[in-house]
C-alpha cells in the first residue's frame, strides 16, 4: 500500500513539473513576442530625420524633415518651414505606438480594417536616412463611454493587424498647410519705439510719449494699434511666385532697443492683397482682414491706401 502511495505522488510530481515547464515555456514565448511587436514599432526620436506621409486618396508624398535649426515641410509643389510644435507633437504621438493586441492575421480581413494600400495612411519614418518605421494606418474606433480611440496599424511587411491606443491618423491624414508655420506678427507692443510708414509718416515714443512729428498723440491710441497687430496668425498662404517690389503698396517697420526689428509689407497682385512679415520670412499671405488691420488701421495715416 505504501508503495503503491509513493508511485501515485511521484506521479502526481512528475506531472505538476511537466505542467509547470510547459506553462513557463508559454509565458515565455508569450512574453517574447509580445516584446518583439513592441520593439517592431519603437523609434528614437533623438534620431528622426525625416517623417514620410501619404494620406488617403492621395498619390504623391508629403515630407516633415529636419534641418539643421528646426523642420520643413515639401510635397511636389512647394518646400517651406514647417511648424516645429505641430512635428513635436506628432512625434510624441509616433512614440506611443505600442501595439495593444493582435487584431488579425487573416489578409482577407484587412479591408475591413483599412490596411490596405488604397484605404490606409502611409506613415514612415526615417532615422538617419534609414527606415525604422513603415507602417499603414486604417480603422479608428471611438469608445464614448471612456473617451478613447482605439486605431487599427499594420507593418508593410507583415500580414498581422494590431490596434493601438490614440487616434493618430487623424493627425497625419492632413494637409500641407497644417504642418506650414501660419505666424504672421510675434513682438512684444510695449517694445516698439518706432513705427515708420513708408518713409515718410513716422511715430516715435520718447520718454513714455508718442509724437508724430513734432506733435505729441494720445497714448492709447497707438498702444491699442499695436497690441492689435502684435500677435497675429494666417492660413491664407499665397501659392505661387513671391510678388515683385513694383507689386508693393505699403511699408510699415517697427522698431526698438530691445526688439529685433519687424517689417510689414503690403502688395496688390492679380486682384488681391498679399502682405507679408520678417517675423515669417518664408511666407506671403492672401490675408485682406490683417491687410486692413496692419495698414489701414495705422494711426496718422496721411496717404489713402485701398
Amino acid at each position: 500500500m505504501k508503495v503503491k502511495l509513493n508511485s501515485i505522488t511521484l506521479f502526481v510530481v512528475l506531472v505538476a513539473l511537466v505542467g509547470i515547464f510547459f506553462i513557463t515555456k508559454w509565458l515565455k514565448t508569450d512574453r517574447t513576442e509580445r516584446n518583439f511587436d513592441v520593439m517592431a514599432f519603437q523609434v528614437d526620436s533623438a534620431q528622426i530625420s525625416t517623417i514620410k506621409i501619404k494620406a488617403v486618396g492621395q498619390s504623391s508624398i508629403m515630407e516633415l524633415i529636419k534641418t539643421g535649426n528646426g523642420w520643413k515641410v515639401k510635397n511636389e509643389q512647394i518646400e517651406v518651414p514647417a511648424d516645429p510644435e505641430a512635428i513635436n507633437r506628432l512625434i510624441q504621438q509616433i512614440l506611443q505606438i505600442k501595439p495593444k493586441y493582435l487584431v488579425t492575421k487573416d489578409k482577407s480581413k484587412w479591408e475591413e480594417c483599412l490596411v490596405t494600400d488604397s484605404t490606409a495612411t502611409a506613415l514612415q519614418i526615417l532615422e538617419n536616412g534609414k527606415v525604422s518605421l513603415d507602417i499603414l494606418v486604417g480603422k479608428q474606433n471611438f469608445n464614448p463611454q471612456a473617451r478613447s480611440i482605439t486605431t487599427f496599424i499594420r507593418s508593410m511587411d507583415q500580414d498581422e493587424v494590431y490596434a493601438i491606443d490614440g487616434g493618430i491618423g487623424m493627425s497625419i491624414n492632413r494637409g500641407i498647410n497644417d504642418w506650414r508655420v501660419t505666424k504672421f506678427t510675434q513682438f512684444n507692443a510695449s517694445s516698439v519705439h518706432k513705427i515708420d510708414l513708408n518713409g515718410s509718416n513716422v511715430l516715435v515714443r520718447q520718454d513714455s510719449i508718442w509724437f508724430h512729428g513734432d506733435q505729441p498723440v494720445e497714448d492709447s491710441l497707438v498702444t491699442n494699434y499695436l497690441t492689435s497687430i502684435a500677435s497675429l496668425s494666417s492660413r491664407s498662404f499665397m501659392y505661387g511666385k513671391k510678388p515683385e517690389n513694383k507689386y508693393k503698396l505699403a511699408t510699415i517697420q517697427l522698431s526698438g532697443e530691445q526688439m529685433q526689428p519687424v517689417t510689414l509689407s503690403r502688395y496688390f497682385v492679380k486682384d488681391q492683397y498679399v502682405v507679408h512679415s520678417t517675423d515669417n520670412m518664408a511666407e506671403f499671405f492672401n490675408d485682406s482682414t490683417i491687410a486692413r488691420k496692419v495698414f489701414i488701421e495705422f494711426p496718422f495715416i496721411q496717404e489713402k491706401i485701398n
